[in-house]
C-alpha cells in the first residue's frame, strides 16, 4: 500500500520541491500551507507520517505538532526549519516530534530517506537481516547498514559503492528484499547491458541489479536518463561499483548526479578493523568450519 505524507509549508517553492522528491520515491503526498490547513488535511487524509516547517503563520510545527499529539495519534511527525538550536529542539522534542531537522544541514534525498525510516519500513527483521548480511558493531558499518534499512523502500534508483569484497552484490540483494521481495531480481554486468534485452526479457518490475556501473556505455547511460527523465514505470534500478564510480569522468555528469542522491558507501573491513574478529567467525560458520 502506498504510504501517504503530509508536507506542511508555507513557502511555495520548497514545498513543491520537497514534494516532487517524496513522489518520485515512491509516497503519495498532501500539501498544506500552513499549521491550519494541515490539521484539517491530517483529520481529513490520516497521512503516515507529517513533514512540516516549523516557522509559518497562524500556526506553526510545535503548534501543529501538539494538536496531533492531542488527538491521540502517534503517527511520526518530522519538524525541520532553515535555522535552529538547542531552545527550538527542545520545544520540537516537548511537543510530540520525531524528529527534529535544521534543513540548512540535509538534502531533500535525505529528509525522504528517514521519512521511509521513521514511517516504519523497517521492522526488527529487516534489523536482523541487515546485521546478519553485513555484521559488525563499527560506526561505520551501522551507518551503512541504516542507509540500506531507509533507501529499500523507495523506488528511486540506487547507488551502491565498495571496494571489493565490501558487500556490494550483498547490499543490493538487501535492498531488494527489504523493498520488493515478492518480485523478480536479476543480475547484469554493466557492460553487457546493451545486449543483454536479447539474450533474455529482463524483468518489468521488481529489481535489476546492474554490477560495475563504471562500464555502462555512454549509450545506455543517456537511454537510462531519458528513462529517469520520463518517469517511465518498471523495475528499479540498482547500480553497484567500485569507489571511484562516481569520479569525474567515469559517468555522464547528469546520471552521476542522480544516482549520488542515493548512494550508499560500503565501508572496508580496513576502514574497521574492530569488526575483522566478528566479521571472521561468521564466515567461518558460514562455512562449516
Amino acid at each position: 500500500m502506498q504510504a501517504t505524507v503530509l508536507v506542511v509549508d508555507d513557502r511555495k517553492a520548497p514545498r513543491r520541491a520537497l514534494t516532487a522528491e517524496l513522489e518520485d520515491a515512491g509516497f503519495r503526498v498532501v500539501q498544506a500551507g500552513d499549521g491550519v490547513e494541515a490539521f484539517e488535511r491530517f483529520e481529513r487524509e490520516s497521512p503516515d507520517l507529517v513533514l512540516s516547517d516549523l516557522v509559518m503563520p497562524r500556526c506553526n510545527g510545535v503548534e501543529l505538532c501538539s494538536r496531533i499529539r492531542a488527538s491521540s495519534s502517534s503517527i511520526p511527525i518530522i519538524l525541520f526549519t532553515a535555522q535552529g538550536g538547542v531552545r527550538e529542539a527542545v520545544a520540537a522534542v516537548k511537543s510530540g516530534a520525531d524528529d527534529f531537522v535544521v534543513s540548512a544541514d540535509v538534502e531533500p534525498e535525505d529528509l525522504v530517506a528517514l521519512a521511509a525510516q521513521r514511517i516504519g519500513v523497517g521492522s526488527d527483521r529487516a534489523a536482523a537481516a541487515l546485521e546478519c548480511a553485513l555484521p559488525g558493531e563499527s560506526p561505520a558499518i551501522r551507518r551503512a547498514r541504516e542507509r540500506i534499512e531507509a533507501i529499500a523502500p523507495l523506488t528511486e534508483p540506487v547507488l551502491v559503492t565498495g571496494e571489493p569484497g565490501s558487500g556490494r552484490t550483498t547490499t543490493a540483494r538487501l535492498l531488494h528484499r527489504l523493498g520488493a521481495s515478492d518480485r523478480p531480481f536479476a543480475v547484469v554486468e554493466a557492460a553487457e547491458l546493451e545486449a543483454w534485452p536479447r539474450r533474455r526479457n529482463p524483468p518489468r518490475e521488481g529489481s535489476i541489479h546492474v554490477s560495475g556501473v563504471e562500464a555502462m556505455s555512454e549509450k545506455m547511460q543517456r537511454a537510462w536518463l531519458r528513462d529517469l527523465d520520463a518517469g517511465a514505470a518498471g523495475p528499479r534500478w540498482i547500480a553497484s561499483g567500485g569507489t571511484d564510480a562516481l569520479d569525474p569522468g567515469m559517468l555522464l555528469p547528469e546520471l552521476a548526479e542522480r544516482l549520488a542522491r542515493f548512494h550508499i558507501r560500503l565501508p572496508s573491513l580496513r576502514e574497521r578493523p574492530e569488526d575483522v574478529p566478528r566479521v571472521a567467525r561468521q564466515r567461518l560458520d558460514e562455512v562449516g568450519t
